[in-house]
C-alpha cells in the first residue's frame, strides 16, 4: 500500500499481505461496514476474500471464494439488487487475455456460482477485467483491457447494458492506448489510479483523459 495526502503526494509503498504464491489485482471494497480486499490468486487456484482488521496494513483471510479454478482480475458488480463477478479466463474459457468468465451470488462475499456454460465473453478488446466499474453520466461504466496489441497494451471503457445468466451485454464507449500501455483504471474520492507501463504512459493518459 501506498499512503496519498490531500494534494496526491505519495509516502514509501509497504508490503501489507505476502502468500507463497503469486497475488496481484488487490481489488478493495466496502461491505457490511469491514473493508475487504480480493486479490488475484490464480496461481494457488483459488480466489480468496481477506477482512481488514487493521486497514490498511493488517488483513486476515475471511474465506475462499472459489477453489480449483485459475481465475485472474475478479470484479464483483451490483445490478438491479444481484451481484456479478467478472474474471478473465476460468476453467470453461480460453485465454485469460481475451474470454471473460461469469459468476453469479446473492453478495459479493459470495457464494459465488458459475453463471454462464462458458466464456460468457470472446473479446480481446474488451474481456478482461481492468478495475472497478463506476457511475458516469447515468450509465455503468466497466473497465477492460484491450489486449489485442499484447496484455496490458490498453483500456477500454464499456457501457454495460445488460447481465445475467450466460450474457454480459456492453457498449464500448473510448478507448486508451497510450505508449507504453495501461493496465488498471480506479477512482476513488477524488483520485484515479492507474496502472501504466511508464512515463510516457501515464503522461499520454493524462493528456487524453483531460481532454
Amino acid at each position: 500500500m501506498v499512503a496519498l495526502d490531500d494534494a496526491g503526494n505519495f509516502g514509501a509503498p509497504q508490503t501489507v499481505l505476502e502468500r507463497p504464491y503469486h497475488l496481484s489485482y488487490p481489488f478493495v471494497f466496502r461491505h457490511d461496514g469491514a473493508i475487504w480486499m480480493m486479490p488475484e490468486s490464480g496461481a494457488n487456484r483459488t480466489l480468496e476474500l481477506y477482512r481488514a482488521e487493521s486497514f490498511p496494513s493488517r488483513w486476515t483471510l475471511d474465506r475462499v471464494l472459489l477453489s480449483g479454478v485459475e481465475v485472474a482480475d475478479a470484479t464483483p458488480i451490483a445490478w438491479h439488487g444481484e451481484y456479478w463477478l467478472t474474471a478473465a479466463g476460468g476453467e470453461a474459457a480460453g485465454a485469460s487475455w481475451d474470454s471473460l468468465s461469469l459468476y453469479r451470488a446473492p453478495s459479493p462475499l459470495g457464494p459465488w456460482t458459475p453463471a454462464s456454460d462458458g466464456p460468457a465473453l470472446i473479446d480481446a478488446a474488451t474481456s478482461r477485467p481492468a478495475g472497478a466499474v463506476f457511475e458516469h453520466e447515468g450509465a455503468l461504466l466497466r473497465p477492460a483491457q484491450d489486449c489485442r496489441a499484447g496484455y496490458g497494451a490498453g483500456l477500454t471503457f464499456c457501457r454495460i447494458d445488460a447481465l445475467g445468466p450466460n450474457l454480459i451485454r456492453q457498449t464500448p464507449v473510448r478507448r486508451y492506448a497510450p505508449p507504453g500501455g495501461l493496465h488498471t483504471f480506479n477512482l476513488s474520492g477524488r483520485f484515479a489510479a492507474i496502472d501504466a507501463a511508464g512515463p510516457r504512459a501515464r503522461a499520454a493518459w493524462l493528456d487524453g483523459f483531460a481532454r
